[in-house]
């Protein structure tokens, strides 16, 4: 794939931000409770190419995940406590699913569909304005089922070059079964 100078710049522009953004992040990610993961990403450059490619992002300067953070907690009923965590440090503008209680898809379907925030670190008004405080970045809240899942089946079934109906519809009928476990 030949890559536009454009997309090159673009990416080099948001990488130099979110540098220092992952950083403030890894600290307040650092202070959640023991026992639960965390870690943090900066996107890679194929990636982001493949993300405007698709047609995904029609404005490739302002990726919403570009930097992303994860947050792993034990069992579906600490979500509220990990959200209520994040609440020290983040604005959340907004997530998906809407409303992670409704379900939006048909039964037969499975999707990926974890929780996904969209927000900005919260701004200390004792401090100046930073170009930093509006960069929109991704945090994702998963139990740890949900975490090992995505891991196993990341690269297998997202972003593999080579889409397979079969392998992707089984991996979804043994995930559906084992989230129903969970």
């Amino acid at each position: 794939m030949v890559t536009p100078s454009s997309w090159r710049e673009s990416y080099r522009a948001q990488y130099a931000y979110a540098e220092s953004m992952q950083t403030e992040l890894r600290g307040h990610l650092s202070k959640l409770p023991t026992g639960w993961y965390s870690e943090s990403r900066i996107k890679e450059e194929k990636s982001f190419y493949q993300k405007i490619e698709n047609g995904r992002y029609v404005d490739h300067t302002k990726l919403e995940d570009f930097l992303g953070g994860l947050i792993v907690v034990p069992l579906p009923t600490d979500v509220p406590r990990a959200l209520a965590a994040l609440d020290n440090f983040y604005s959340i503008r907004y997530q998906r699913p809407d409303d992670r209680d409704v379900a939006t898809f048909n039964a037969n379907a499975f999707p990926f569909n974890d929780i996904r925030l969209y927000g900005t670190f919260k701004v200390d008004e004792s401090l100046p304005p930073r170009p930093l405080d509006e960069i929109v970045f991704e945090i994702q809240v998963k139990t740890f089922f949900q975490h090992a899942w995505s891991s196993a089946t990341h690269d297998l079934i997202y972003k593999n070059d080579k889409f397979s109906w079969t392998r992707s519809r089984i991996s979804a009928q043994v995930k559906a079964t084992l989230e129903h476990a969970e």
